[in-house]
C-alpha cells in the first residue's frame, strides 16, 4: 500500500461531488439542473406579488452563461463568483409588477450550512420609500416565522440610505451579497427561503434581482492523503473575512501534519448589507488512506476473465454521506498482455472483463485513484492455464478467523479456466485461484475445490476442515470512578490475555477518560476472542477560587469559591465569610469536593497594600493678595480642600488650615494638613496740609517697620509739592507685608498765562493770536492781543507776558507757521482686466481723497471705464488736486472638453479648448499628474498611473489677463490587471492528465480560461482541468483577466501531455505450427514515436538474425532469409524515441524459442 501526499479539503470534495451533495442536501437550490425544479414561483403586482402561482418565463429566468447585467454600466456579473448558475427574479419592464421565488427544504446534518446569494438592480425615480422599487428576502421556519435575525431577512428600496448602492444613470444596484446561515437548530424541520421583487407602485420604473442558494454540512471534514507533511485548509470562497481557531485570518491556511490539532474551526464573516452575519465551520484532521486490491476469476484463452476492484479507502463517509464507489473515483488496469484500460466510469472501469489470447503467466497492475488524487497500486500475477489436476492445502481455523487455501491444482496442458471453492457452510462460493474464508460457527466442514477447463471439463476435491470455537473471554464488570483512581484489570475465560492498554492481566490501570477497554484472549487452539468493559469517570470537581483581589490595608474582603459542593481553604479562610486581611501578599488555595466525592483545587492571590504616608508641606505666612503653592508628596494623585490643585499657584483669602488627601499607585489613601497665616499690617502718613507754590512740607509716617513714599522721599525728610497732590506711603511690617495710607497736599495756583496754541496755516489764510488766563497781556513783535492779520510764508515765534489778580507773573510763547500749498499728481492712465482689481495712488501730498468712492492706494474693482479725481492734503493740511482715466478689457471664459474621459492604463487623451470671450495669446494645461502642456487649440497627454485627475486650463490675453478653470476628477485612468498563472503540473501524461491552474494574477475581478483543447471555457479563479488523454499533445492555455472597468491582460502557458510508456516483452514463444503462441511480439502501450521504432534479434554470437521497424510486427522464429532458426535462447534489443523530444531509449533482454 502506498499513499499519495496530497491534501483535499472536504469543501473541495463537496465542490467536486456537488451534484451528489445537492441531491442529498438541497437539490437544485443552485439551479444546477438548468431549471426551477424544487422552486415555487409566483407573480402579481406591487400590492400582492404572489397573487398567481407558477413560473412565468421572462419574470423567472435561469441564467446559465456568465455575462454582465446591461443596466449596471458593466459592473454586475449575472452569476456570482463560485457559482455556475443563477436566477433573475423580475425584469426591466415596468408596470408595477411583482414576482416571488421560494425554496423549501428539510434540514439535515448534511445541509445545515445554508448559503444564499443575491444582487439587486432598482431604478430610482426619487419617489417616497413606500412607492420605490423594492427587493426583499426572508428565511422562514416551518411555521412561516422569519428566523436568524438580520441574516434571515432583508428589504431594500431604490436609493435607500446606508446601503452599498452603485449608480448607473437612474439605476441603483447592489453587488453580490453572500450570507451563510447556521441551520443546526432546525434539523428535522422544513425551512423556506423567499425572494421578492417589485417595480415602483406608480408603474413607471422597474426593479429586479439575481438569486442563488446552496447548502453543505456545517462541519468541514479534512480529507488529505496519508503521509502528506502539510495540511492545507481552505474555507468556502465568497466570504468577507476568515478567522481560524489557530489565529490565522486568510481563506486558506497550512499546518504541519505532524503537529496538527484534532480539528480547526473557521468563523467566516459574510459580505452582507444586513449587519454582522457569521458562520463557523469545523474541520477534523483525518487522513485518507488507500489500500488497493482486486480479484480475478481464472480464465482460459479467448474467454472473458472477470476483474473486480476491491480497495479499502478510509474514511468511507464525508459528513455522514457515504462516498460513491467506496471512495474510488477512477481506475487503471494493465492486464499484462499489452492491453490497458483507464477511466472514471464505474460501469466500464471498476470491474472490467478481459480476454487473453494465449495461455501463460501475466502480471496485472491495477491502480485506484480517489477524488482527492490519493492512489495505491496492486499487482497480481495470473496464469491462463489449460484444464487442471486439482489439489489444494489449507489451514484449520477458529470461528471468525480466515481459512486460507493454497491451490496446488496443475494441468500439463496449461488450460485451467475457473475455480469454485465450496465452503460447506451454505455461504457463497469463491472463484479465485487461492481463497480465504471465515466460518461463523465451530464444527467440521467439507471444503471443496471445483475446477473447469476451457472445454467445460470440471473436477471437485473435498477435504475436511476443523473450525475451533472461540474462548468465552470476560473482561469483568463495568465500573464508575473518580479521575485518578486505579482499577485492576482481570479477564477470564481464556489461557492468555492482552489488554489494549498494555496492562498485564490482573495488573493495575488508572483511566484518564471515559472509555471502553477491550481485552483479547487466546485459548490452547490459538483461537482469539474479545470482551470489553466500560469505565465511567465521574466529572472532576470544578472549583473556582475567584478572581485575584488587591485591597488597601484595613479593607474588608470576602473570598467565595464556586463550582463544587463543599470547600476547604488554607490560611484559615472560611468560604464566603468576610474578614480584614493583614498587610502583604498571600496565595490562598481552596479544595472543592463534588457530590460524587471527587476533588479539585484552585488558587487566588490576595494582595493587601499599605496606605501612603502623605506630607502636606510646612506651614506658610502669606501676605494678603499674594499667591502661593501647596506641594504635597508621598502619593501619586492629590486633592486639597478649597479646590486647590497640588503644585499650582493660588491666592488664599484668609488664614486657615488646608487638608490634602492622596492616592498612591495601588489606590490607597493618605491625609495630611498645613496652616497658612495672612498678617494684618498698619501705617499712618500724617495729617493733610496746604502750602504755597515753592514751599516744602515734612514727610514722617508711623506704625510700620519700613516706609516707601510715592515721592521717593526718605521718611522724616521734607518735600516741595509743585501742585495739589495726594502723596501715598507704603508701610511694611516685619513679614514684609504692606499697608497703605495717603497725605493730601493743597498748593495755591501760580499765575499762568497762555499765549494760545501754535498755529499752522496754509499760504493766504487769516490769523488771530489771543492770550488768556490772567488779567493783562503784553506781546512782542508789535502784536496787539486779539487782532487779525495775514502772515507771509515762514515761521515766527511770539512771546506774551501776563499778570494775574494776585500779582503773579507768567510768560508764554506760541509759534506761527505759514505753509506753501502742495502740488498733487493722480498718476498715469490705466488699462486693466475685467473683474480685476487695481489701485490709484496720488502723490505730492500726504493724504488723498478720490471721487467715485475710491480709497487711495487701496485695491478696488472698476465696473466701467471712468475718470477719477484726487484731492491731496500734505502734512500741514494744505491741499491740491489732479485726475486720471481707467479703461477695462472684457473677460475670457476658459472651457474645454475631451472625447474620452476614462480608459485603461496607459490612458492617452486629447483635450480641446472651447473657450470664449477675449481671445487668449497663451493657454497652459495642467493634467493633474505633475505634467503640463501649452496649446491654444488641442493638446494630448498620457496618464501612466491609475487614478482620477483634476484638469486645469489657464488662459493669458495680450494684456496679460489670466483666466482659468478646473474640472475635478475629469479624467480617470483605470489600473490594468496583471495576468499570471502557473499550470501545476505543466507536464502531463495519459495517466495523469489533470492540472491545477494556480492563478497568480493581481488587480482583476473576472477571469476567463481557454485550455486550448476545445473544451468549455472556465471563469473560476484557479480551475482544475482534465486534458484529453487519448493522444500526446501540447496545449496552449490562455488566461484573460479583466476588471470591473473593462481593463484586461492576457497570459499563456503551454502544457505538454505525453503517453505513458508501458512495455511488455514475452520471454518465451513456441512457433511449432499449432494455433497458439506462434510469434514473439513486444507490446508497448504508448509514450513512444511509432515511426522511430527498431527491434533487433541477435543469436549467441551477436549476429543480427532478424530486424523490424514496425511495432506491430512480431518475430515468427525465422531469420532474415526466411528460414527457421533452431530452438534456443536469443538476445533482443528495442530502440525507441520519446514523442516531441530529442530523447531515445534502449531496452534489451533474452527470450526462449521452443519448438
Amino acid at each position: 500500500m502506498n499513499f499519495k501526499c496530497l491534501l483535499v479539503l472536504s469543501c473541495l470534495l463537496l465542490a467536486l461531488n456537488s451534484h451528489a451533495q445537492n441531491n442529498a442536501g438541497c437539490p437544485n437550490a443552485n439551479f444546477s439542473m438548468g431549471n426551477f425544479t424544487n422552486w415555487q414561483g409566483y407573480t402579481g403586482n406591487y400590492t400582492n406579488p404572489a397573487a398567481a402561482v407558477g413560473i412565468v418565463n421572462g419574470r423567472h429566468t435561469i441564467i446559465t452563461t456568465q455575462g454582465i447585467d446591461p443596466n449596471t454600466c458593466g459592473g454586475l456579473p449575472m452569476i456570482p463568483p463560485g457559482s455556475t448558475f443563477s436566477a433573475r427574479l423580475g425584469n426591466s419592464s415596468t408596470g408595477a409588477q411583482g414576482e416571488r421565488l421560494t425554496y423549501t427544504m428539510n434540514v439535515t446534518a448534511q445541509n445545515s450550512l445554508f448559503i444564499y446569494k443575491y444582487a439587486v438592480v432598482l431604478q430610482d425615480p426619487g419617489h417616497s420609500p413606500a412607492q420605490q422599487p423594492v427587493f426583499q428576502m426572508r428565511l422562514l421556519n416551518q411555521n412561516g416565522t422569519q428566523i436568524n435575525g438580520n441574516c434571515g431577512q432583508y428589504s431594500v428600496y431604490a436609493g435607500q440610505p446606508g446601503q452599498n448602492f452603485q449608480t448607473c444613470g437612474s439605476v441603483k444596484w447592489l453587488p453580490w451579497t453572500v450570507v451563510g446561515v447556521n441551520l443546526q437548530a432546525y434539523v428535522g424541520q422544513n425551512i423556506t427561503i423567499e425572494f421578492t421583487t417589485k417595480d415602483c407602485s406608480l408603474s413607471g420604473h422597474y426593479g429586479y434581482g439575481y438569486v442563488v442558494a446552496d447548502c453543505m454540512p456545517l462541519i468541514l471534514d479534512l480529507d488529505y492523503c496519508f503521509g502528506s507533511p502539510t495540511i492545507n485548509i481552505s474555507g468556502p470562497a465568497g466570504f468577507q473575512s476568515y478567522n481560524w481557531s489557530s489565529g490565522q485570518n486568510t481563506q486558506s491556511i497550512s499546518v504541519p501534519a505532524a503537529s496538527a490539532a484534532p480539528s480547526y474551526t473557521v468563523t467566516m464573516q459574510s459580505f452582507s448589507n444586513q449587519g454582522n452575519c457569521t458562520v463557523a465551520l469545523t474541520a477534523s484532521a483525518i487522513p485518507t488512506t488507500v489500500q488497493n486490491n482486486f480479484t480475478v476469476t481464472q480464465a482460459c484463452p479467448w474467454a472473458a476473465t472477470q476483474f473486480s476492484s476491491t480497495p479499502t479507502i478510509l474514511p468511507q463517509m464525508i459528513n455522514g454521506v457515504p462516498l460513491a464507489n467506496g471512495g474510488a473515483a477512477s481506475w487503471y488496469w494493465n492486464f499484462g498482455d499489452g492491453s490497458t484500460l483507464t477511466g472514471s466510469n464505474p460501469a466500464l472501469h471498476q470491474n472490467p472483463t478481459h480476454v487473453y489470447q494465449n495461455p501463460g503467466t501475466y502480471t496485472v497492475t491495477h491502480i485506484v485513484y480517489t477524488q482527492a488524487g490519493c492512489l495505491d497500486t496492486a499487482v497480481q500475477t495470473i496464469q491462463v492455464l489449460p484444464p487442471p489436476v486439482i489439489n489444494f492445502t489449507f489451514n484449520n481455523a477458529c470461528v471468525g478467523a480466515a481459512v486460507n487455501t493454497i491451490n496446488q491444482t496443475q494441468d500439463p496442458n496449461l488450460a485451467a479456466v475457473t475455480y469454485q471453492w465450496i465452503w460447506g457452510d451454505n455461504t457463497a462460493n469463491s472463484t479465485t485461484a487461492n481463497a480465504s474464508h471465515t466460518y461463523q460457527n465451530a464444527g467440521t466442514y467439507q471444503l471443496g475445490l471445483a475446477a473447469t477447463n476451457i472445454g467445460g471439463c470440471a473436477d471437485t476435491l473435498y477435504q475436511t476442515v476443523i473450525i475451533h470455537p472461540l474462548p468465552p473471554v470476560n473482561a469483568g464488570n463495568d465500573v464508575s470512578i473518580c479521575p485518578g483512581t486505579t482499577i485492576q484489570l482481570t479477564a477470564t475465560g481464556a489461557v492468555s490475555y492482552t489488554w489494549e492498554t498494555g496492562t498485564a492481566n490482573g495488573g493495575n490501570y488508572t483511566p484518564t477518560v471515559n472509555e471502553t477497554l477491550t481485552v483479547t484472549g487466546v485459548d490452547n487452539n490459538g483461537c482469539v476472542n474479545q470482551d470489553s468493559m466500560n469505565i465511567t469517570l465521574y466529572p472532576n470537581a470544578l472549583v473556582n477560587a475567584g478572581q485575584d483581589i488587591s485591597v488597601c490595608l484595613g479593607s474588608s474582603v470576602t473570598i467565595t469559591a464556586t463550582g463544587s459542593n463543599t470547600y476547604q481553604w488554607n490560611n484559615g479562610i472560611v468560604n464566603g465569610q468576610t474578614f480584614t486581611p493583614p498587610l502583604g501578599v498571600t496565595t490562598n488555595i481552596v479544595i472543592g469536593t463534588s457530590v460524587n466525592g471527587c476533588t479539585n483545587s484552585d488558587t487566588m492571590i490576595l494582595s493587601v497594600w499599605s496606605n501612603p504616608t502623605l506630607s502636606a508641606g510646612p506651614d506658610q505666612i502669606v501676605c494678603a493678595g499674594d499667591s502661593t503653592v501647596l506641594n504635597a508628596t508621598g502619593a501619586v494623585s492629590y486633592q486639597w480642600t478649597g479646590g486647590v490643585i497640588n503644585n499650582v499657584y493660588f491666592t488664599p483669602q484668609a488664614s486657615g488650615i488646608w487638608i490634602v488627601s492622596g492616592i498612591d499607585a495601588n489606590g490607597c489613601n493618605g491625609v495630611d494638613t498645613m496652616a497658612i497665616t495672612i498678617p494684618q499690617p498698619a501705617v499712618f502718613a500724617g495729617n493733610d496740609t496746604s502750602v504755597c507754590p515753592g514751599f516744602s512740607i515734612p514727610l514722617n509716617a508711623s506704625l510700620a517697620s519700613t516706609y516707601q513714599w510715592s515721592t521717593n522721599t526718605n521718611n522724616g525728610n521734607t518735600y516741595t509739592p509743585l501742585s495739589n497732590e495726594v502723596i501715598s506711603v507704603i508701610g511694611y511690617d516685619i513679614n514684609q507685608c504692606p499697608a497703605y495710607d495717603t497725605l493730601l497736599v493743597t498748593v495755591f495756583p501760580a499765575a499762568v498765562v497762555d499765549a494760545g496754541p501754535d498755529i499752522q496755516v496754509c499760504s493766504g489764510s487769516t490769523v488771530t493770536i489771543t492770550g488768556n488766563g490772567v488779567a493783562t497781556y503784553s506781546w512782542d513783535n508789535g502784536l496787539t492781543n486779539g487782532q487779525s492779520f495775514i502772515p507771509p510764508v515762514g515761521v515766527v515765534t511770539y512771546t506774551v507776558t501776563g499778570t494775574d489778580v494776585n500779582g503773579c507773573i507768567d510768560n508764554d510763547q506760541m509759534i506761527l507757521t505759514v505753509w506753501a500749498n502742495p502740488t498733487v499728481s493722480a498718476g498715469n492712465d490705466q488699462a486693466i482686466c475685467e473683474g480685476s482689481s487695481t489701485t490709484v495712488t496720488g502723490s505730492g501730498a500726504v493724504s488723498y481723497v478720490w471721487n467715485n468712492g475710491v480709497i487711495d492706494n487701496t485695491a478696488f474693482t472698476p465696473l466701467t471705464n471712468a475718470n477719477y479725481t484726487v484731492t491731496g492734503t500734505d502734512n500741514n493740511g494744505c491741499i491740491g488736486t489732479d485726475n486720471m482715466n481707467i479703461t477695462i478689457e472684457p473677460a475670457s471664459f476658459p472651457n474645454f472638453n475631451a472625447a474620452i474621459t476614462a480608459d485603461c492604463n496607459p490612458f492617452t487623451f486629447t483635450l480641446t479648448n472651447t473657450s470664449t470671450g477675449t481671445p487668449a495669446v497663451n493657454a497652459l494645461w495642467d493634467f493633474g499628474d505633475g505634467n503640463t502642456a501649452n496649446g491654444l487649440n488641442s493638446v494630448t497627454g498620457t496618464y501612466s498611473n491609475s487614478g482620477c485627475y483634476d484638469v486645469e486650463l489657464t488662459l493669458t490675453t495680450a494684456l496679460g489677463c489670466i483666466w482659468d478653470t478646473v474640472i475635478l476628477d475629469y479624467l480617470c485612468s483605470y489600473p490594468v490587471p496583471i495576468a499570471d498563472f502557473e499550470a501545476s503540473p505543466s507536464s502531463l501524461s495519459d495517466m495523469q492528465n489533470m492540472s491545477t491552474m494556480e492563478n497568480q494574477s493581481s488587480g482583476a475581478n473576472f477571469y476567463w480560461w481557454d485550455f486550448g483543447d476545445g473544451s468549455q471555457n472556465s471563469t473560476e479563479f484557479s480551475p482544475i482541468h482534465a486534458f484529453p488523454n487519448s493522444t500526446a499533445a501540447n496545449f496552449l492555455i490562455t488566461l484573460i483577466v479583466s476588471t470591473a472597468n473593462g481593463c484586461t491582460d492576457t497570459a499563456t502557458q503551454v502544457v505538454s501531455l505525453t503517453d505513458s510508456e508501458i512495455i511488455y516483452v514475452p520471454n518465451t514463444f513456441t512457433p511449432d505450427g499449432n494455433e497458439f503462441n506462434q510469434s514473439w511480439l513486444p507490446i508497448i502501450t504508448g509514450g513512444f514515436d511509432p515511426f522511430e521504432y527498431t527491434c533487433i534479434i541477435y543469436d549467441r554470437w551477436g549476429e543480427i538474425i532478424w530486424e523490424t521497424h514496425s511495432h506491430l510486427i512480431g518475430w515468427d522464429g525465422k531469420n532474415l532469409n526466411g528460414k527457421d532458426v533452431q530452438q534456443g535462447t536469443y538476445t533482443w534489443k528495442i530502440l525507441l524515441k520519446v514523442p516531441y523530444m530529442d530523447k531515445r531509449k534502449e531496452y534489451s533482454g533474452h527470450l526462449n524459442l521452443l519448438r
